[in-house]
């Protein structure tokens, strides 16, 4: 796993949140899914700049054909994000595990180091670089991010800052020039997750039907002991 930032807080608690569907899933065949940047609804993903205006350069030739590259970079750039934090969300549960009724890991930047392993796109190809990096989040109406094919997907426009997000990124450039059949979508990276999981926190609105099957689940996987409820579902004190 390569830095690519040098900020990293190793010890960092990180968040992932998710369906509940999605982490059985991954979690039964031992991956964890990483969108293409393009799955994003982030419509600056991998922006240097952002304008009000570009009228002025959209009419230029060349301007179409760096455009069609882009969404080509974008395809081959494959993402896991995590949102750091000590503590639980409210947000993050609300926009990224179906209205709380999903879950969520707990681990730490340390654990993704150790639980993560190399991602081959076809078996007699060699390993791609797992990359690592804190997102900087900068106005990207008063400033430029770096241009590096992989850096960029680093940068994030200041109004997403609330994310607090630490990514885990691939790049299959060097694959798609050896003509390597490269996903559209996202793709599948081995992962232990009896190293990756300190905790899974059940969605504060999981049903009862589906809280009950999915303890269940998790337990037929050996994962009984890392289950753990949300705040959210605590009872108030007013005395």
């Amino acid at each position: 796993m390569k830095e690519i930032t040098s900020d990293i807080n190793w010890n960092q608690v990180c968040w992932k949140y998710m369906k509940t569907e999605y982490f059985i899933d991954q979690l039964k065949n031992r991956y964890m899914y990483f969108a293409s940047a393009d799955e994003f609804d982030d419509p600056f993903e991998g922006a240097i700049h952002v304008e009000e205006d570009l009228t002025h350069i959209s009419k230029h030739p060349i301007f179409a054909r760096i455009d069609s590259a882009f969404k080509a970079l974008k395809q081959l750039t494959k993402i896991s994000c995590w949102h750091k934090s000590d503590n639980e969300s409210n947000l993050m549960w609300k926009f990224y595990a179906q209205d709380k009724k999903g879950i969520a890991i707990v681990t730490t930047a340390e654990k993704m180091k150790e639980a993560f392993k190399p991602y081959k796109i076809q078996s007699e190809y060699g390993e791609e670089n797992l990359y690592i990096g804190n997102v900087q989040y900068i106005d990207l109406t008063n400033n430029n991010a770096d241009f590096g094919d992989i850096k960029r997907f680093f940068y994030k426009h200041i109004v997403f800052q609330d994310e607090k997000e630490l990514r885990l990124a691939i790049s299959l450039s060097l694959a798609s020039e050896f003509v390597a059949q490269i996903p559209l979508k996202g793709i599948h990276v081995p992962v232990d997750y009896a190293k990756l999981i300190d905790k899974i926190i059940l969605g504060p609105n999981l049903p009862k039907e589906d809280k009950q099957e999915l303890i269940k689940t998790i337990t037929e996987l050996g994962f009984e002991s890392k289950i753990s409820n949300s705040s959210l579902t605590y009872l108030p004190r007013y005395i």
